[in-house]
């Protein structure tokens, strides 16, 4: 985390023993970056080692003067092999870009759009948006 910018990425292996085959390992990662366009940022807690909630500089529905809240433009690239050995699973790619909008630090609409790509399959493109409520 860096004042408004975050990075994060992780890689994974999965090791598998199949019966009366030989085994496999399926190996991924992503990459992900966010920026807030307002005057944010996102806590982590060093002792824990998580994230934090983000608390938003300017609510909205702040009693007397309810302000914007935080908004954030996103990105992630990620990528999945699911092929080894005698398994042909293909490798998935997918791009998403979004944003999201905090509207207290218990509120928050995500929106995002997904291009996914499994090889020799197909791909596909993908609008969610989500409401998420914590206490």
């Amino acid at each position: 985390i860096w004042h408004r910018l975050s990075l994060a990425g992780e890689y994974m292996m999965n090791s598998l023993s199949q019966v009366g085959g030989p085994d496999v390992d399926f190996t991924g990662y992503y990459v992900e970056g966010a920026y807030f366009l307002t005057n944010d940022h996102r806590g982590y807690d060093r002792k824990r080692g998580v994230f934090d909630r983000v608390r938003p500089a300017s609510p909205a529905y702040a009693s007397g003067s309810g302000g914007c809240g935080a908004w954030q433009l996103k990105a992630r690239y990620s990528f999945l092999d699911l092929t080894d050995a005698n398994i042909e699973g293909g490798e998935l790619r997918d791009i998403t870009v979004g944003a999201n909008w905090y509207l207290t630090s218990n509120m928050r609409l995500m929106f995002e759009a997904i291009d996914a790509d499994l090889d020799g399959v197909d791909n596909t493109q993908i609008l969610q948006m989500r409401v998420q409520v914590d206490w």
